[in-house]
């Protein structure tokens, strides 16, 4: 036997002793064990019998190791049977102290390494196992087992389906629920078998997610608008839907809202109904941008409220660029823009009305409104706002600018009125054809004209004319042109501005009878201009401020052959005092003063005086006429007077005199104790010829001694055959006739 054989051998007997070790072990735990005392004895002997033989077999291994050569298997057979034997014996052990049953035996224990913190068990084969204590419930302190060894309980088995079918195939027992995406809600299985529809139990916990699918509001109560029971979805289906709401096809959108003012008596409406009566521009594709073409858009919604009978149209700001009219014939409609400069229609192209309101036929009620906006004629259209046939109608706060013959141009209208509106910048600012009695212009301003601001014009159209037009807190100013020309029956000009900077006269008369009250009169800003051109008609000034401006005089205050003016109770900055000589029988009578200190006022009832004259003497109306036949010497005077039927006037206060006369040679008018200048004399102007043209004299002067003076005369200077003087009418009074507190006039007429 070779030497690593013999330390095999000797192995094996090591592993024997500890087998027989391990056997005596178990015996001492037998004999702890009452009740298997017997079996530890049968146990503890047949150990020993293993121990014996494992003896025997350690000793034969010994002599086997002896004879090597021959013995060697022998020996490692032996060994390896002890080894065995000792094993058997250990399992046979164990066997018995767990009382296998006869005929029975148990693997052996696992590895220590997997029985650390174990339990002992046994498997499924009845071999010894292990189980890990951290799997095992163990009680804590109070006897309960720690909520952190408990398990998840299942008390049911949910499923997901998609429909009926699905649910009654499921394997599913009592208790478990089927979540059915379909309908939303959940059903548990209350009995079985899962395939009888009526086994399965809707859960009403989930009714949230039952209410959430699109027939969940035919399952809710409501009441509808009557109170009335009903369901959410019956309450909505009498609602309108956002997709009708938002809707702008017939009978859907604003057709669904129902509108009614807050006063009683008001009538219930749709909102279609009310944006049929006012709309905007904008909803018919304006832009205001200054650029597109707005007049087809603003037209279109005029035309749609003509065939609704009317209604309002709105514009926004901005300027509103036409290529052709805005066309408000037959449209009884109102125009509303957002204010003047703000909402600006722009003339785009040349014609001749840029608003055009010129109806062909009359019709008597016929009216419209428009407010808050600017038109411009852009100098390419002719009449900014061109009507005729129009009546009733109203415009505010609107501007008419740029039109090359007139800002405003009305025809034949009345009963309209203007309300806080400018013409301007055009060659007649308001422009009045026709027949347009009873219209009113009522804080409105004319600027900037170059031919005449205001033109009343009748053209003998109708018989009436233009009457009883009215133009209140008015100005007319800052023009190239003319103020005023009236043609026309009547008007009348109440706290008007009128006159300042003005080319032109103020008043050009033709026509009628024109009053002016109260408010602001200016005249001569252009020299060589008469402030009132009086060629027909009539004109007062009550009550009127009368300003001079650089070139204004009495003298050209007014002039005129055919027309007459008056100026009553007026105060202004126009000295009166010298010569002040207005072209023409201009003057109007007024009424009377206390006294006329001339006994006749008329030429026509006049002596005639002769100084180294004679002369010829003629009578028209109530005009006379002086003419010179021969002269005999000189001075060579001839003269027409009138005595003074009374010297009651206060000395030393101004007094008036008036003469209306022609003449192709110098005249003086002077006081007289005797005729020709007999003193005491007193000269009151001497008068130059006038070249033939009729002449009206005012003439303010200071009286120092009164009571001398019996004739009035007027006396012709230095004549020679031939030459020739007229008087019309003579008139002499004292400052009563005027208020000359601050030294101008009061009063300047005839009377």
């Amino acid at each position: 036997m070779s030497y690593s054989d013999t330390k095999k051998a000797q192995l094996y007997a090591a592993e024997a002793e500890v087998a027989a070790a391990e056997c005596k072990l178990y015996t001492e735990e037998a004999r702890k064990a009452p009740d298997y005392a017997a079996e530890a004895r049968q146990a503890a002997n047949d150990a020993a019998a293993s121990s014996a033989q494992a003896t025997v077999a350690a000793s034969q291994a010994n002599i086997s190791a002896n004879s090597a050569s021959e013995s060697a298997s022998q020996a490692l057979v032996s060994a390896s049977e002890a080894a065995s034997a000792g094993q058997t014996a250990a399992e046979a052990v164990f066997s018995r102290t767990l009382r296998v049953p006869d005929g029975e035996t148990v693997t052996e224990l696992q590895a220590a390494s997997v029985r650390k913190d174990s339990v002992a068990s046994f498997d499924d084969s009845g071999n010894p196992s292990s189980i890990p204590v951290n799997t095992i419930a163990i009680l804590d302190s109070g006897g309960k087992i720690p909520v952190s060894m408990l398990p998840a309980i299942a008390l049911t088995e949910p499923f997901v389906v998609s429909s009926q079918a699905a649910m009654l195939a499921l394997n599913a027992e009592p208790g478990d629920i089927a979540k059915r995406t379909d309908k939303g809600y959940s059903f548990m299985l209350a009995a079985l078998p899962p395939s009888t529809l009526a086994n399965w139990v809707q859960l009403n916990d989930d009714i949230l997610a039952q209410l959430a699918l699109s027939t969940g509001a035919a399952q809710v109560g409501a009441l509808d608008d009557n109170s009335g029971s009903t369901t959410v979805q019956g309450a909505l289906n009498l609602k309108a839907s956002t997709a009708n709401l938002a809707s702008v096809a017939t009978g859907k959108g604003d057709a669904l809202i129902g509108v009614k003012a807050s006063f009683t008596g008001s009538v219930a409406m749709t909102q279609d109904d009310k944006n049929k009566l006012t709309i905007h521009v904008a909803e018919a594709g304006a832009k205001g941008d200054g650029i597109n073409d707005d007049a087809p858009a603003i037209n279109a919604a005029i035309t749609y409220l003509k065939s609704v009978g009317g209604g309002r149209l709105n514009f926004g700001a901005g300027t509103y660029l036409c290529g052709s009219a805005i066309d408000i014939r037959g449209a009884n409609i109102s125009l509303i823009g957002t204010g003047i400069g703000s909402t600006i229609v722009k003339a785009n192209f040349s014609g001749q009305a840029l608003l055009n309101a010129n109806e062909s036929t009359d019709s008597r009620i016929s009216p419209f409104y428009i407010s808050g906006f600017t038109f411009d004629g852009n100098s390419t259209i002719q009449r900014v706002f061109d009507v005729r046939y129009r009546h009733y109608t109203s415009v505010d706060n609107c501007i008419f600018t740029g039109g090359t013959v007139a800002a405003l141009y009305e025809m034949d209208t009345w009963l309209n009125t203007f309300t806080n509106c400018g013409f301007e910048s055009s060659l007649t600012g308001i422009q009045l054809q026709g027949s347009n009695h009873r219209s009113a212009f009522r804080s409105c301003s004319t600027q900037g004209c170059t031919g005449y601001h205001i033109w009343v014009r009748s053209l003998g159209t109708v018989a009436d004319g233009n009457q009883a037009l009215v133009f209140d807190n008015c100005d007319v100013e800052f023009g190239t042109g003319f103020g005023v020309r009236f043609e026309g029956t009547s008007a009348a000009f109440n706290g008007c501005y009128i006159g300042e900077n003005l080319g032109g006269s103020t008043f050009d008369m033709r026509s009628g009878v024109v009053s002016v009250n109260s408010g602001v009169f200016y005249w001569g800003y252009t020299n060589g201009v008469n402030g009132i051109v009086a060629a027909g008609g009539r004109i007062t000034f009550t009550d009127v401020e009368m300003n001079a401006q650089s070139f204004g005089v009495l003298s050209s205050l007014a002039s005129g052959t055919g027309g007459k003016v008056a100026f009553i109770r007026c105060t202004g900055n126009c000295a009166v005092g010298g010569s002040n000589i207005m072209s023409g029988d201009v003057l109007d009578y007024g009424p009377g003063p206390n006294t006329n200190f001339a006994a006749e006022k008329l030429g026509a009832f006049m002596s005639v005086g002769r100084f180294n004259t004679t002369t010829t003497n003629s009578v028209s109306g109530y005009a006379q006429t002086v003419t010179c036949a021969t002269t005999t010497g000189t001075p060579a005077l001839m003269s027409l007077t009138t005595g003074l039927s009374s010297k009651s006037w206060m000395y030393g206060k101004n007094f008036y005199f008036v003469i209306v006369y022609s003449s192709n040679v110098a005249v003086k008018c002077a006081l007289s104790a005797t005729a020709f200048g007999g003193t005491p004399s007193k000269t009151l102007i001497d008068l130059p010829s006038s070249g033939g043209a009729i002449k009206t004299a005012v003439v303010l002067n200071i009286l120092t001694d009164a009571s001398a003076y019996t004739l009035l005369e007027v006396v012709g200077q230095s004549v020679v055959v031939g030459s020739t003087f007229t008087v019309y009418e003579c008139l002499l009074s004292d400052y009563r006739m005027l208020d000359t507190t601050l030294g101008n006039f009061s009063n300047i007429y005839k009377f």
